[in-house]
């Protein structure tokens, strides 16, 4: 019976110890599962809008308290995503965002034992933030993406000067003062 079940002494069985072992490791599998759902794009794999605040924070702060190095923000928008759905429907479209979303990730450095990665973010359709702390040039950056893909327009700006307002309205009020070439 139910009472049996749940008034019987597990603790004395073999097999229980596995049991409760394989559950805790599920369970983290599972909290894993929900991290990379919770922070990342499931079109392209890059790491959504949600996780750009907490990385943003955490770079700004980072390049404030090592002397000010500078930390750029990147913003992008594809150029002819409309077109290319109209055209050819939208699986080209999720084509072309992913072909997009595999150049900026190329160039995205990686942490060093120096430095922690930049980042890269698909924060709506057809628009992305990348940020790149120790980059001397945003263009420098914007130049190699567009030899990959040559079809987006970005703008960019250094958060040094930028560093006492809230991360969320900062990001925001970026993308509005940022010229787009």
């Amino acid at each position: 019976t139910a009472y049996e079940i749940v008034s019987r002494d597990w603790s004395s069985d073999v097999c229980s110890s596995d049991l409760v072992s394989t559950a805790f490791w599920r369970l983290d599998e599972a909290y894993d599962r929900l991290e990379v759902l919770a922070s990342r794009d499931p079109l392209t794999g890059l790491l959504n809008r949600h996780r750009l605040q907490t990385d943003f924070s955490e770079l700004q702060t980072l390049a404030l308290a090592s002397g000010g190095r500078p930390l750029l923000l990147i913003a992008w928008d594809l150029d002819g995503l409309k077109r290319v759905n109209d055209t050819r429907g939208h699986a080209e479209g999720d084509r072309y965002i992913c072909e997009f979303a595999r150049a900026l990730s190329g160039t995205v450095r990686h942490a060093s034992d120096t430095r922690p990665p930049d980042a890269a973010f698909r924060t709506g359709g057809d628009e992305f933030i990348s940020l790149h702390l120790d980059a001397a040039n945003g263009q420098t950056v914007i130049d190699r993406v567009r030899m990959t893909f040559p079809s987006v327009s970005a703008g960019w700006i250094e958060c040094r000067a930028l560093k006492d307002r809230k991360s969320t309205r900062l990001i925001s009020q970026s993308r509005e003062t940022i010229s787009y070439a």
